[in-house]
């Protein structure tokens, strides 16, 4: 993990997650507490959205740009969630490819 992402994770119980440029290739270290209401992923090299996502009852504003994601259809479907606010996918694969 990327040198001070750590103490971005300090706080379990955060409900604003800023790993932006953090050099992710996936979450599978990263705890994604309940309590998130904001998370940013901005910047990462991110291929695929991890399924825990999908299961943040509070998540209302979820960025994604510039990361390396082709697949958009999971977060299509959290963009369609009752408490969803903003969400951002901008410049990733799938966006180039929109504009080619």
């Amino acid at each position: 993990m990327a040198q001070g992402v750590e103490e971005v994770l300090d706080a379990a119980d955060a409900a604003e997650l800023d790993l932006t440029n953090a050099h992710l290739r996936n979450l599978d270290d990263v705890p994604l507490p309940e309590s998130l209401s904001l998370l940013d992923l901005t910047a990462n090299r991110l291929t695929e959205l991890d399924s825990r996502l999908l299961k943040l009852p509070g998540l209302k504003q979820l960025l994604l740009r510039q990361n390396l994601l082709t697949d958009m259809s999971p977060i299509v479907h959290m963009a369609s969630a009752p408490g969803m606010q903003c969400y951002s996918i901008c410049f990733n694969h799938s966006c180039h490819k929109l504009h080619n």
